[in-house]
């Protein structure tokens, strides 16, 4: 986890619940030197803009827009070096889905681009990953983990598959949770290299324990002529296209 020295280089993965970011968690987990923590999204995101949404208001004129801003930096660093201290050399973060605050921003457009400023402005020698699924299989995933309405996690899902495409948006590598499990030893290798980190075998023992499984229930399969629209799948396409994976048919 993060230290003074390298707090700002942290290894990020994007993605949508359900797509295989808790198995890419326990991935890190086995990785000698380096250490892993979860879901961070609300906790970078949400201290950042609640920082430059309040300060201007504090009564010091002293501060203004980037002024504030640098304090976020300062603060969301240190937030993470106190809750999470570690001597290693590397560490791991998983911001997935979108943060709550995306309702404070009057556009999709400039919420997408004031993610991207404020991601690398807090970790600016960050590397971006992120896994896709099948979103049938998400979307079926999420219904049997919380038995919740799927049509609100299908418009959000479609949204951080717009974020991936974002002129900002510099990712280091994308992969597919399916290519991840057909061989795995092939996708972290690749994986590692573009990290510019050696792969390790340990690596692979995550795949031999269960992570974040779903109750045993019944419920509907989802009706994916309803709920993933052409849009959707449009979206998912170029994402797919961008980062040079192979298309998914539903």
């Amino acid at each position: 986890m993060p230290n003074i020295r390298n707090v700002d280089e942290p290894i990020i993965l994007l993605g949508n619940g359900r797509s295989g970011t808790t198995l890419m968690t326990g991935v890190f987990n086995k990785y000698l030197g380096l250490q892993s923590i979860g879901e961070t999204t609300n906790l970078i995101f949400g201290v950042f803009r609640s920082i430059e949404c309040s300060i201007p208001y504090c009564g010091n004129p002293a501060y203004h827009d980037e002024t504030v801003r640098d304090i976020a930096v300062e603060k969301v660093r240190q937030l993470m070096v106190d809750l999470f201290p570690s001597d290693e050399k590397l560490w791991f973060q998983k911001p997935i889905m979108l943060p709550q605050i995306k309702t404070t921003f009057s556009s999709e457009s400039e919420f997408f681009s004031w993610y991207w400023d404020t991601l690398y402005k807090i970790f600016p020698r960050a590397k971006v990953i992120f896994i896709l699924r099948n979103p049938v299989d998400v979307l079926n995933s999420y219904q049997k983990r919380w038995n919740w309405p799927v049509e609100g996690a299908a418009k959000d899902h479609m949204r951080l598959n717009k974020l991936l495409l974002h002129p900002k948006a510099n990712v280091t590598y994308g992969f597919r949770f399916e290519d991840l499990m057909d061989d795995p030893q092939a996708v972290l290798s690749s994986l590692c290299n573009n990290l510019d980190i050696p792969f390790q075998e340990s690596m692979l023992s995550a795949f031999r324990e269960n992570h974040a499984p779903n109750p045993k229930c019944d419920t509907q399969e989802v009706d994916k002529q309803k709920i993933i629209s052409q849009e959707y799948m449009s979206i998912l396409d170029s994402v797919c296209e961008r980062y040079l994976l192979n298309k998914y048919e539903v």
